[in-house]
C-alpha cells in the first residue's frame, strides 16, 4: 500500500513540537497512520524533514530495550 502525500502542518504545531523537543516533555503520543490509531508514551528528540516529509524522532518509554526509537510523520498526529 502506498503512502498518502505529506500534507504540512500548521507552523503553530511545528513551533509547538520543537519546544516540546527542547523541554524533552515526556507524554503520549497520538497518531493515524492509516493502520488505525495508535498511542505511544515518548519523549521527543527531534524535529526533522527527510523524504519530502517532516517526521519527529521519539523515544519510546515504554520499550524494554533502553533507547528504543521511532519516527513519527508530523501529518499523522492527532493534535
Amino acid at each position: 500500500m502506498k503512502e498518502a502525500p505529506y500534507t504540512p502542518v500548521s507552523c503553530d504545531l511545528h513551533s509547538r513540537l520543537e519546544l516540546a523537543v527542547m523541554r524533552r516533555e515526556v507524554r503520549e503520543w497520538v497518531w493515524n497512520d492509516g493502520s488505525g490509531e495508535q498511542r505511544l508514551l515518548a519523549q521527543p528528540l527531534d524535529v526533522v524533514t527527510r523524504d519530502q516529509a517532516e517526521w519527529l524522532l521519539l523515544s519510546d518509554q515504554t520499550a524494554v530495550k533502553k533507547d528504543a526509537t521511532c519516527w513519527l510523520r508530523l501529518d499523522w498526529l492527532k493534535d
